[in-house]
């Protein structure tokens, strides 16, 4: 089975962060947002995500939050938030289970 979905998923990501004045008139307060981006999908197609995003988008820098390195990337992130830096990607994978571990520290890392 195929996952027809994903260039039109790396579709709509280049043009938010690449060309914002002609799709973000729709959606002003997106205007210029490099991001960073959630994605959250199925633990099984994280590499290939992640690997046709950077096929398709070589301008973006792509985080997999996921496996060991995730506690790694944790306390980057945590450094980074304390002193109200922004992270150095502009999309981040995170496989469902995860999310739905992590949602409300994330909830509220994007209040912030």
């Amino acid at each position: 089975m195929g996952l027809e979905k994903t260039i039109e998923l790396w579709f709509v990501m280049f043009v938010l962060v690449e060309q914002p004045i002609s799709y973000l008139m729709l959606l002003k307060h997106l205007n210029d947002d490099p991001g960073p981006h959630l994605i959250v999908c199925l633990a099984s197609v994280l590499e290939n995500w992640e690997r046709e995003l950077k096929k398709w988008c070589p301008s973006f820098t792509v985080l997999q939050y996921h496996g060991a390195a995730r506690s790694v990337y944790s306390k980057e992130l945590n450094s980074l938030s304390k002193v109200g830096l922004p992270p150095s990607f502009n999309v981040i994978f995170m496989c469902y289970s995860l999310f739905e571990r992590h949602r409300f520290a994330l909830m509220l890392h994007m209040d912030n």
